[in-house]
């Protein structure tokens, strides 16, 4: 239904186009006949499995440079979307949004990816961190229940942003066993990507 050949799918550093990649988890939520198709998927998804984004994250020094590298680099990874980080005092905001006008329903891929991103948090903080709050740009569905008791946090929707909002001291924390020498092998590759160019709509 998405129209993605499969065999796009048995090699983990094949891209597929943005929409085929929204479309899919769109039509996942409706084969399985579970609203909160993208949301279980992101909250079970680990940092690694993002592939060299997910781990130069995890491989970062501190949460802080994690976070900082998810952002700087995620340009090499999901093209035509926003990844941010702004801070108010002591609050910070992690903030996601697909910027293609074209992909009108997105989600699944919105509930996917704010908790996949938490995932680089609980690697850090471990299962206990909580964030204080969690923003969604679309609709409130039926039953948001799952959204507030998965994060652990009060859940908002209909907001201008995908957004996580956390705590300015999280950020102090070290990374568990680093590999800085792993790091140093994707930083170039992940740099060029982001210089090179490339189609607009990949993941």
């Amino acid at each position: 239904a998405a129209k993605i050949d499969k065999s796009a799918l048995e090699n983990p550093i094949n891209e597929i186009s943005l929409g085929q990649y929204c479309r899919m988890f769109e039509q996942a939520a409706v084969e399985t006949q579970y609203d909160n198709f993208g949301l279980r998927f992101g909250i079970d998804f680990k940092p690694r499995q993002l592939g060299p984004l997910g781990y130069m994250a995890i491989n970062s020094p501190t949460l802080s440079a994690g976070l900082r590298n998810l952002v700087n680099y995620f340009p090499a990874h999901q093209q035509m979307s926003t990844l941010a980080m702004h801070q108010d005092r002591d609050v910070m905001t992690l903030e996601y949004q697909i910027n293609d006008g074209r992909i009108g329903l997105r989600r699944q891929d919105a509930e996917l990816s704010l908790g996949m991103f938490c995932n680089v948090f609980y690697h850090a903080l471990g299962k206990q961190w909580t964030p204080l709050e969690i923003h969604f740009e679309h609709p409130r569905p039926w039953n948001p229940r799952e959204h507030e008791d998965l994060f652990d946090a009060p859940v908002f929707f209909s907001q201008p942003t995908n957004s996580i909002l956390f705590r300015r001291r999280d950020m102090d924390v070290l990374m568990p066993e680093p590999d800085p020498y792993l790091f140093s092998l994707l930083e170039p590759m992940m740099s060029g990507r982001c210089r090179r160019s490339v189609p607009s709509d990949l993941v």
